[in-house]
C-alpha cells in the first residue's frame, strides 16, 4: 500500500510538474509624462472705434470745417457722404457759421483721438472738437470760447 500512496504521490508531482506555468510578465512601471502647458495667450483686441458718423445727442463733435454760406456746407455735406462717411452740418451758430462735423462722441478724449487721427490727413489739418455746452471748441490742446 506504501508503493501505491508513493506511485500516487509521484505521478500526481509529475502531472504537476509537467503542466506549463503561465508567466506573468512583471509589471512594466508607468513612467510619468510630464505635459507642459502652453501658457494661453487671450489677444484682447483694441476696441475698435466704429463709425456711427454724428449723433445729434452726443457731447462732442469733430469739426472739419465751418461755412458761412450754407450751400456750400451742405455741398460738402454731401460731397463726404458719398466718401463713406455719416457727417452732419450743424445749424448757425452766432458768429453766422455752419459746422460740419464728421463725428461726434459723447467722450471727450474719443473725439481728440479721432480728430487727431483725421488731421494726418491733409485734408482735414484744421479739424477741430467742439464741446456742446457753451460752445467751447478745442484746437491742438487750447480751449477757446466762441462768443
Amino acid at each position: 500500500m506504501k508503493k501505491i500512496l508513493i506511485l500516487l504521490i509521484l505521478a500526481t508531482g509529475i502531472t504537476w510538474g509537467c503542466k506549463e506555468k503561465k508567466q506573468t510578465p512583471p509589471p512594466v512601471p508607468k513612467k510619468k509624462v510630464e505635459v507642459k502647458k502652453e501658457p494661453v495667450v487671450e489677444e484682447v483686441a483694441e476696441p475698435e472705434l466704429i463709425d456711427e458718423g454724428v449723433d445729434i445727442d452726443d457731447q462732442f463733435f469733430v469739426i472739419i470745417n465751418s461755412y458761412t454760406v450754407p450751400e456750400i456746407a451742405f455741398e460738402k455735406l454731401e460731397m463726404y457722404k458719398k466718401q463713406g462717411y455719416k457727417p452732419m452740418v450743424l445749424m448757425r451758430d452766432e458768429n453766422g457759421f455752419f459746422s460740419l462735423a464728421l463725428k461726434s462722441f459723447d467722450d471727450y478724449n474719443q473725439a481728440l483721438s479721432a480728430a487727431e487721427e483725421l488731421r494726418m490727413n491733409d485734408e482735414f489739418a484744421g479739424t477741430w472738437v467742439m464741446k456742446r455746452s457753451g460752445h467751447k471748441i478745442e484746437d491742438k490742446g487750447k480751449y477757446f470760447e466762441s462768443n
